[in-house]
């Protein structure tokens, strides 16, 4: 009976924890056929830089709303460094659900509802070309 009963509580455990994971989905579109070891530190940017550089890949991603744009654009950062990208050039694809004004029925004055956002990114793994 004790048997039963621990592997019952493992089983959920398990169960729970797997529930609980929540991994964003990224597509991957590599654009060299050359493979680059993992790198250390990856930079952000939002804005293509003035130094040559080559793109990698290009990475898409996007989750449910009230995701923080900010755990996206981590993901985003572990993707590229395994792809071995000194740098990722970000532009945010989010967009708005909802309209800022609603009729109410009972005074028939218009409530402002928070707008809902559904964080989006496209993002370009990039190195530098050394002169």
């Amino acid at each position: 009976m004790k048997t039963f009963f621990y592997l019952l509580i493992s089983f959920l455990s398990l169960f729970f924890a797997i529930s609980c994971a929540h991994q964003e989905a990224i597509r991957v579109k590599k654009l060299t056929q050359t493979t680059y070891s993992p790198t250390r530190y990856v930079e952000v940017m939002y804005h293509p830089p003035k130094r040559k550089y080559l793109k990698i890949a290009e990475l898409d991603t996007r989750s449910a709303e009230g995701t923080p744009k900010t755990q996206l654009i981590s993901v985003l950062v572990m993707k590229a460094r395994e792809l071995g990208a000194e740098a990722l050039i970000v532009e945010d694809n989010s967009t708005t659900i909802g309209y800022p004004f609603v009729m109410n029925n009972t005074g028939g004055m218009y409530d402002t509802v928070p707008t809902r956002i559904v964080p989006a990114f496209h993002a370009t793994a990039i190195r530098y070309i050394e002169q």
